[in-house]
């Protein structure tokens, strides 16, 4: 039995739905998990006073309708003080009305002011992730052969071959038993399930699914399944690759898998000066379908880092309309209002902080990592970290040291023990740096909102979440 049978269990709005399963009153209207600025403030807010809320721990709730003046506020678009923060999540009633993941709090208010709505903190931690172990350890790995790979709270990769004898018409039947036992006894938690003779089909299977449902590809359909598909859809593939792989008239999975990986190093080497090796056999060996090695496994790695960016196109915009905010209490609130450009960046600043935290790593060493460049059209850049470094320090000589001095890059990285401390050096570099991105022309491209936080001397070498983060 050579064909293994590949399943990536993917449980539908996950967080949300832990929290209709612990608190029933909030089923069927739309729910929003938020990412609290303060994570201590445990703020639940209802639209309506007509929603009754079960609270936990030390949370206060909110009623919209119960004060006029705040919405009013929330009409406008206004942020507002009681709660803000990153939308983690939503339920299915929330994204039919609009709202999901990665909207500003503010907006996600707005679109559901007139609904009757909840929003919940995030309890990833507290709650969410000892009820993914517990979910996955019940009910997925007794039930499959192998566990190939977590790939987080709410997604892992595993191999069903044995529970199918090896036979993909038994694997529909099989995992659709599975899903509907998770359903069962988890309600109203549930599952979709993609299949694949490979874990990046299995992926890109499950992407296709409705909830709780099952998507199964056989070997013979993975050509006709991957051919149609664009670039952007094939696991790997950002938006920059895709941008590049079109400029050689590169649309669909089935041009990108006629291509040799030569002929793909040749391409990088034309734009990149380096043949890539790599990512063509990366891209070459996914695009017809296989798995690469390392491919969605637990590796071993003495640092890891997250990132945050806010797309480009966005950027002048945020920075034109916000500017003038800048000169005045280094430029976070004016007049109680928090400054959208803060807002974000402290937002992702603990967004990217609390995925590493989640990894539940042993680390001696934080670091803090924010994009200086200035590009131009061709992306190359023009100015980077080391130069904006300079400058700043002509501009500051307090300005915290760094050694080594930075290379010709995008990023600069400070390191402390204290996050807190991070957050300052970060506050305090983001409002000297505005000033320089303002004197460039339009054409150029700046790369202000790039922000990262890295973790390194890692006791535990493993970067993502394995069989024993759940133990």
């Amino acid at each position: 039995m050579n064909q293994h049978i590949k399943a990536l269990f993917d449980f539908d709005a996950f967080f949300a739905k832990l929290e209709e399963q612990r608190r029933p009153w909030i089923r069927g209207i739309p729910v929003v998990i938020y990412h609290p600025i303060e994570p201590r403030e445990r703020i639940v807010i209802a639209t309506s006073s007509e929603i009754y809320v079960q609270t936990f721990g030390n949370e206060k709730i909110f009623y919209l309708d119960q004060n006029p003046e705040l919405m009013e506020k929330v009409k406008y678009r206004v942020p507002i003080k009681i709660a803000s923060g990153a939308i983690a999540t939503t339920n299915y009633e929330a994204r039919e009305l609009g709202v999901s993941k990665g909207i500003s709090f503010t907006e996600a208010l707005y679109k559901l002011s007139d609904s009757r709505a909840v929003f919940i903190p995030n309890y990833r931690r507290e709650y969410h992730e000892p009820q993914s172990s517990r979910i996955m350890k019940s009910h997925i790995f007794p039930n499959v052969t192998k566990v190939d790979f977590v790939a987080g709270v709410d997604e892992v990769f595993a191999d069903i071959t044995d529970q199918c004898d090896g036979d993909f018409e038994n694997a529909k039947k099989v995992a659709t038993s599975l899903k509907d036992l998770i359903k069962q006894k988890e309600f109203p938690v549930t599952v979709k399930i993609g299949i694949g003779a490979s874990k990046v089909v299995a992926k890109m299977a499950c992407d296709e699914c409705k909830p709780d449902s099952v998507r199964v590809v056989k070997p013979e359909e993975t050509q006709s399944f991957l051919d149609p598909k664009t670039v952007e859809e094939l696991y790997y593939v950002g938006d920059r690759l895709a941008s590049v792989l079109k400029e050689h008239n590169i649309l669909k999975i089935e041009e990108l898998r006629k291509k040799s990986e030569l002929e793909l190093q040749e391409i990088f080497y034309k734009i990149y000066k380096a043949r890539m090796m790599v990512l063509s056999h990366r891209l070459h060996e996914t695009a017809n379908g296989r798995d690469v090695k390392g491919f969605l496994e637990p590796s071993s790695r003495k640092s890891i880092g997250r990132g945050k960016v806010l797309p480009q196109k966005d950027v002048r915009k945020l920075l034109d309309e916000n500017y003038l905010l800048f000169q005045t209490v280094k430029g976070q609130r004016v007049n109680g209002v928090r400054n959208p450009v803060w807002e974000w960046f402290d937002l992702k600043l603990v967004e990217a902080y609390e995925e590493l935290t989640n990894l539940k790593f042993l680390t001696r060493n934080v670091s803090v990592g924010i994009g200086l460049s200035v590009r131009n059209n061709n992306d190359r850049i023009l100015l980077g970290s080391k130069n904006i470094y300079r400058y700043l320090l002509r501009l500051n000589p307090s300005f915290p040291n760094q050694e080594p001095e930075p290379k010709h890059s995008r990023t600069l990285n400070f390191h402390y023990d204290d996050f807190n401390k991070l957050k300052e050096v970060a506050h305090e570099l983001l409002e000297q740096y505005i000033p320089i991105i303002k004197a460039f022309p339009e054409k150029l491209n700046p790369e202000i909102f790039y922000v990262g936080v890295r973790f390194s001397d890692l006791d535990k070498r493993v970067d993502t979440p394995t069989l024993d983060s759940f133990n």
